[in-house]
Parts: C-alpha cells; sequence; structure tokens
C-alpha cells in the first residue's frame, strides 16, 4: 500500500511541464534513479528542489517553485544558480525547503507569467524505523566489510562512518538534516549531510577511549534507534588485506580505487585505521586508506600502507593520491554503490523501536 501510495503522489498533476521539457526533480540522488521526486520526506529534513529537462538552462530568478501549503513544505531559500559562463550549465533555478510537518502539499514550477509549468504532490512523514550501513562498504560496493557478526568496530581516536536510512514501514523515507545522537564522553558522534553526492544523514562515529558504547539516534527529536560502537585499541588490528584496485576491464585513464582495510582476530573489519603511505618510496602527507588512481598500463606505482607493525605493500598500474574513504569530502570513487539493502544486506546494528 506504501509503494502504491508513492507512485501516484509523485506523478505530476499536470502534464503541461513536460510538453516544455521541463519538470521538477530532488536532490536525493537515490537508489531509484528513474524518479524525479523520491518522496515521501522526513519531518524536519531538508530537500532541494530544482528543474530538471531540456529547457531547464532557460529557467532563471523570474521563475518560481512555490508550495501550496507552506506549513508542510517551507520555503528556506531559492535562487538562481551562478552563470560561470559554462554554456553547458544548465542547473538553473533551485529552491531549498523544510519538510516541517506532516502531511501532503502540492509544489509548482511557476514562470514569470504566472503560468504552472509543473506540479507535484508531496508527503511528510514521520519515520518509525531506522537503519543505518558501514559507510565504506556501501561506497566500495564490498558486502565482506559489513558482516552482520561483527557490528560496528572502531579504533579508538578514529573515526568510522555510518550512512542512515529511513523507513515507515516497508516504504524509504527521504531527506537529510534531520538526525541527531545522544551519547556519552566516550564517543564523538558528528552528523554530515552528503555522501557521495547522495543527500544523505552520515554519522561520524568517533571512541575516545576503548571500550563498549551506545549511541542513540533520533530523527527530528524523536528517538528511534540505538547503535553500539565497539572502541578497540590500535594493537587489535592483526592483519589487513588489499581490496578492490581491479584492473582487468580497465581502459586507459579509468578512475580505480585500492582500498586497505584493516582486521582483528576475530576476522572482523575494523574502522578508523590511520594509515600512512609511501608512494614509490615516498612518503606522502595524507593519512587514509584509499588510494585513487587513473589506470595506465605503461605506469607502474610501488605502494606500501603502514598501520603501527603492520605493513602492506603492492603496485599498481597509473598514478594517483591518498584518500579517505569515510571522508565526506571525498569524491574520488567512480562508481559509488548505491543504497541497495537487497544487494548489501540491513547490517543488524540496529533494533526495532518497540511498538
Amino acid at each position: 500500500m506504501h509503494r502504491t501510495l508513492i507512485a501516484l503522489l509523485t506523478t505530476p498533476l499536470l502534464a503541461c511541464g513536460v510538453a516544455e521539457g521541463l519538470y521538477l526533480e530532488d536532490d536525493v540522488g537515490a537508489s531509484d534513479s528513474d524518479l524525479d521526486i523520491h518522496g515521501p520526506y522526513a519531518r524536519g529534513s531538508v530537500v532541494t528542489l530544482g528543474v530538471g529537462g531540456w529547457r531547464s538552462g532557460q529557467v532563471d530568478e523570474t521563475w518560481d517553485i512555490v508550495p501550496d501549503d507552506d506549513g508542510v513544505m517551507v520555503v528556506i531559500e531559492g535562487e538562481e544558480e551562478p552563470d560561470d559562463g559554462d554554456e553547458d550549465d544548465d542547473d538553473g533555478l533551485t529552491v531549498e525547503l523544510r519538510a516541517a510537518t506532516s502531511g501532503t502539499t502540492a509544489v509548482s514550477l511557476v514562470d514569470p507569467d504566472g503560468d504552472v509549468k509543473d506540479r507535484i504532490s508531496v508527503e511528510v512523514v514521520v519515520p518509525d524505523t531506522l537503519t543505518v550501513h558501514v559507510a565504506t562498504a556501501e561506497r566500495m560496493d564490498m558486502p565482506e566489510l559489513a558482516p552482520e557478526d561483527c557490528g560496528v568496530r572502531i579504533v579508538a581516536g578514529g573515526t568510522g562512518g555510518l550512512v542512515a536510512q529511513y523507513w515507515l514501514g516497508d516504504t524509504e523515507v527521504f531527506g537529510n538534516e534531520v538526525l541527531s545522537t545522544l551519547t556519552d564522553d566516550a564517543i564523538d558522534a558528528d552528523v554530515d549531510h552528503s555522501y557521495s553526492g547522495k543527500n544523505l544523514d552520515w554519522l561520524q562515529l568517533t571512541p575516545t577511549q576503548v571500550g563498549t558504547q551506545v549511541v542513540d539516534l533520533l530523527v527530528d527529536g524523536v528517538h528511534l534507534e540505538s547503535v553500539t560502537i565497539d572502541g578497540l585499541s590500535a594493537d587489535s588490528v592483526v592483519s589487513a588485506a588489499f581490496l578492490g584496485g581491479d584492473e582487468t576491464d580497465a581502459d586507459e585513464g579509468d578512475a580505480v580505487e585500492l582500498l586497505v582495510q584493516a582486521f582483528d582476530a576475530d576476522d572482523c573489519p575494523v574502522y578508523g585505521a590511520a594509515w600512512t603511505w609511501h608512494v614509490d618510496g615516498e612518503l606522502q602527507d595524507e593519512v587514509g586508506d584509499l588510494y585513487h588512481y587513473d589506470f595506465d598500463e605503461d605506469v607502474t606505482t610501488s605502494l606500501e600502507a603502514t598501520f603501527g607493525d603492520l605493513e602492506k605493500a603492492t603496485s599498481v598500474h597509473g598514478v594517483g593520491s591518498v584518500q579517505d574513504s569515510n571522508a565526506t569530502g571525498c569524491s574520488a570513487l567512480a562508481a559509488p554503490a548505491a543504497l541497495a539493502p537487497a544487494l548489501l544486506g540491513l547490517l543488524a546494528l540496529v533494533r526495532r523501536r518497540d511498538d
């Protein structure tokens, strides 16, 4: 029933925009790329609406994106993207809105003459469940980095990331800037609001000491779930492996990522290890778990990653840079994994709220 409701609510109410090649779209960038609008949105979340279509470059600040009910969707700001002289830059008008209260409202794209060129209906709901996913596993598309029986293990003093995904029953709920945390002094928890080009909430967790800690997760101030974090000492990391870096089908100039992953004595992934790198014998200033490079079969680069007493060495074909797969500003990944629970499996890291 929920999925049918979404389909009805996200269908344009008027077809006039389609005829002129204009339509409203959001910035969620979620797993179903065929959707322009990904509602329902979580109450309290922020979503940016913009204009898509072959004529979107002609839409400027004289146009408007207007919700019918500004109590449900509140406009935060709207502006024309700055003109940088690039003729291919057709981002056009965008408006940032906050999903303020539960309910349904129409949002219209209005031209300078007051004519409606597209009209959509969006729903705002309060999620009843959230799930979290290990960020590195998602971004690298490596399910083995998030085994269900290992939980979340992070080196004390290091940072590991979890990506949050919201649900109402079986229906996914979208939007970001809605997640907050409650913790004690033994773990620092921050929330970033971007994830490899997607509009998602991304937990950044840093245990300040060794031991098990619980982080309470709130959505728009409502406690939904708790996640358990195991802070490990650096000497708990006993092995490491290079993962990714598959050059089998790479063409000249293709982006390739090589990940060095730490493991403990239980063969469970450990996140937050600060790896130092030597590239062709030269110590790199950057610290991270990822070497990103452009494939060049004529160039061989030697790599050595070090954490404590562990050293892993290999070579790749190409030249690149050291990065951190958990860094929110990291845009290195050539093909970021979509949030696809059917492929990766939902981690058994959280418990459903008791009804």
